[in-house]
């Protein structure tokens, strides 16, 4: 009966250094974790089925 309880205090001990192991090891990046300041801007793809002009369509109503 003294052998079961040694074998699970083992397995036991085993299991408990394994987690502090893998807790510890967290993600890997040295320093503190920080977010990026600013999110990279979204971009759409262009409408292929319009053509791109460099000029305004619209006239100037100024005046």
């Amino acid at each position: 009966m003294k052998e079961i309880k040694t074998m699970k205090a083992v397995r036991l001990s085993t299991l408990a250094a394994f987690a502090a192991l893998v807790l510890l090891s967290g993600c890997g990046q040295k320093g503190p974790l920080t977010l990026p300041k600013d999110p990279a801007p979204t971009t759409t793809p262009a409408d292929p089925t319009k053509p791109t002009t460099a000029i305004s369509e619209q006239p100037d109503h100024q005046g």
